[in-house]
């Protein structure tokens, strides 16, 4: 008896957590009904018509569906939780239900300190004539898998006065902006925000960027892809792509001013300005941080820094910028390490001004400028360069009269052999297919600072730092395989699948080394001859499909 009370007790507490399910339907239902039956029994059960008014009924732990159609009228704008810990929810997502604000109110409003247990998932928003979503007053929600879209007066989704509101999976596009936010603490996780005139607004707040993607913002002056201001400011794995500027000198896809910026393994490209601005402009604060990105084909500067505190730059690809690669000006500790700075076309790839920087085991090579068009020291800066390939070495290094350069141990000049930096096309102009991995044979690889023996980050390619010996020099870390002769796609073992890799690499070598940058051709040298030709035909078949013991007999 006892057992069975306790269990009876139990199902008891599992069903109050799991909570009740009322259902709303705007063609089938009726306001006077309990709605916890989809469809009317008859009597009083059946759905709700009306959105506000299950939430009027519904209490903490309870989920509210909301089935397809387009939801008009008072009580389906303005939706308010009140408070409570419940989930509301679309019945088969947002392309299925809508909400229509019909130009009077918003969609979503959240002020009374709802928490990360209120849940908003699954609807599209429309002719909101404020803020379509509208969270302040400490209200975290999470809104997720929405769509807000077409509101050119508004930010699809406004977050102050202490919010701390979470959003998950949500495409805002073609509004005034994607999410504006103020003195609140907001993560964004996994959103896409394309076509507004400004992705990202923040002020005095702490944001949280991960797996988004905010791409063709703009145009207008200052930040378009993101704005902030005293904000501390964290951006992982993001796409910015094809933000346009328009010509102003401070602005850019991501700009940050005061505060602090961490910017990694994300990719910031295509930015369009008619003059001036830059990829990432970085003023006053505490610092910024790139790690494992790529900034590539931006028609401007790729990353200025200016009167920060500490700038930190580390296994990061700056390439084919038309204005320049980085500009750190008036930074008592810049650190560059492990990054590669090519194809970038401006006097110089790196400029340092009224700064005292260290580089450390990083490629300056091939970019567009006259002589000393690697590196610059200008107003005072002060360098110290080590275990770096620099093309032309310290003689192409434009050192101004009251700097000083320290030519560290360690440098080398030497072509780090670069995969295909025209790309397939032999175009370098278009920069999506050119490649700036070295070569398997490269002087670069574990030539880097020989003091580093772990580094707890990734390359440009995800993958870990120091896999030989030491590490690499410039943002490409060769993987370290074992070598075994006819393993043409480099996966550490021979067989079939080796077979597509050798015909390329036997008539289309451009394209083998396109598609296995970090195999060495050679690999399928079976003869011996120091090349790769007809004649090892013969040798790699019997190799692949005898094995080793009955070639070599």
């Amino acid at each position: 008896m006892r057992v069975a009370g306790v269990l009876a007790l139990l199902c008891g507490v599992c069903s109050a957590v799991a909570g009740n399910r009322y259902y709303v339907d705007g063609t089938n239902g009726n306001d006077a009904w309990d709605g916890l039956c989809d469809v009317w029994d008859g009597g009083t059960c059946g759905p709700k018509a009306t959105i506000q008014m299950a939430l009027f009924v519904a209490t903490d732990g309870d989920e509210v569906v909301v089935a397809d159609g387009t939801y008009t009228g008072p009580w389906n704008k303005n939706v308010d939780p009140g408070g409570l810990e419940v989930t509301l929810r679309s019945a088969n997502g947002p392309v299925n239900c809508t909400i229509d604000c019909e130009d009077d109110g918003r969609g979503f409003h959240f002020r009374t300190a709802e928490g990360p247990a209120t849940i908003v998932d699954g609807f599209t928003v429309i002719r909101a004539s404020q803020e379509p979503v509208y969270c302040y007053n400490g209200a975290g929600p999470v809104i997720r898998n929405c769509v807000i879209t077409g509101h050119t007066d508004s930010a699809a989704i406004q977050c102050h006065d202490g919010s701390a509101a979470t959003v998950e999976a949500c495409t805002l596009t073609d509004n005034s902006c994607g999410v504006s936010v103020g003195e609140s603490n907001v993560t964004l996780i996994g959103c896409t925000i394309l076509r507004n005139v400004m992705g990202i607004s923040a002020s005095d707040s702490t944001l949280t960027i991960s797996d988004c993607e905010i791409s063709e913002n703009g145009p207008r002056t200052y930040g378009v892809g993101l704005s902030s201001w005293s904000c501390d400011v964290t951006i992982d794995n993001c796409e910015f792509r094809g933000n346009v500027l328009l010509g102003n000198n401070d602005n850019a896809t991501i700009r940050c001013v005061r505060g602090s910026l961490s910017l990694q393994n994300s990719s910031v490209s295509e930015t369009v300005t008619p003059a001036g601005g830059f990829a990432v402009y970085k003023w006053m604060g505490e610092s910024i941080t790139v790690s494992g990105c790529s900034l590539s084909g931006n028609s401007c500067l790729a990353i200025y820094s200016n009167d920060v505190d500490s700038t930190t730059i580390r296994s990061t690809l700056i390439a084919d910028n038309s204005q320049g690669g980085i500009h750190i000006h008036k930074c008592p500790a810049a650190v560059l390490s492990y990054c590669t700075l090519a194809g970038n076309n401006a006097e110089q790839a790196l400029r340092l001004s009224t700064t005292t920087a260290t580089v450390d085991s990083c490629l300056s090579w091939g970019n567009t400028g006259a002589l000393g068009s690697e590196i610059q020291l200008a107003e005072g800066a002060d360098a110290s360069i080590t275990c770096s390939n620099i093309r032309g070495g310290w003689a192409w290094i434009d050192v101004a009269i009251g700097c000083t350069l320290v030519w560290g141990d360690g440098n080398i000049v030497t072509d780090p052999g670069y995969v295909d930096p025209d790309g397939l096309d032999d175009d370098p102009n278009t920069w999506e297919d050119n490649n700036y991995h070295v070569s398997p044979d490269s002087a670069c690889i574990d030539n880097g600072n020989p003091d580093v023996f772990g580094v707890d980050e990734l390359d440009i390619d995800g993958e870990p730092r120091v896999m030989g010996g030491r590490v690499d020099i410039g943002a490409d870390e060769v993987t370290a395989r074992p070598f075994v002769h006819g393993d043409m796609n480099c996966d550490g073992v021979r067989g079939f699948a080796d077979i597509n890799p050798f015909v390329d690499a036997l008539i289309y070598p451009d394209d083998y080394v396109a598609m296995f940058p970090d195999c060495d051709p050679l690999n399928g040298d079976i003869d011996g001859n120091g090349s790769i030709g007809f004649g090892d035909i013969n040798p790699f078949v019997s190799l692949i499909l005898l094995g080793a013991s009955a070639f070599s007999s």
